[in-house]
């Protein structure tokens, strides 16, 4: 996010009051929605097992819903459609995410052991 606020100056205003418009949260989710993705598709390449994007999945929801469900966190700053959005996108980005990542590793060479 702190790319956004060094290229995009009515992001950078925008930030400090959490006013932002539809198109920056569309950005934010996109931007989160990146970064659910490259850790569950590389928890799955790592581990050669698209059963671990699931926990990665898992474990990215289990640290958002705290501050995005209970008051006195980002609730506020936020509209709700945004955090139901954002929970509910989290589990079906990383099962696309650990497949794509599956078709990768199954086309890579198995690992040789040491």
């Amino acid at each position: 996010m702190a790319l956004l606020r060094e290229v995009w100056p009515a992001y950078d205003a925008a930030y400090p009051d959490r006013a932002y418009t539809l198109p920056m949260l569309l950005v934010r989710l996109v931007v989160f929605s990146g970064v659910i993705a490259a850790t569950s598709a590389t928890a799955a390449l790592v581990a050669r097992d698209e059963r671990l994007s699931w926990f990665a999945g898992l474990a990215i929801l289990a640290f958002s819903i705290p501050p995005h469900l209970y008051p006195g966190h980002v609730w506020e700053e936020y509209p709700a459609w945004y955090h139901l959005w954002y929970l509910a996108s989290i589990l079906p980005i990383a099962l696309v995410a650990g497949r794509l990542g599956r078709r990768w590793f199954a086309r890579a060479p198995a690992p040789v052991a040491a």
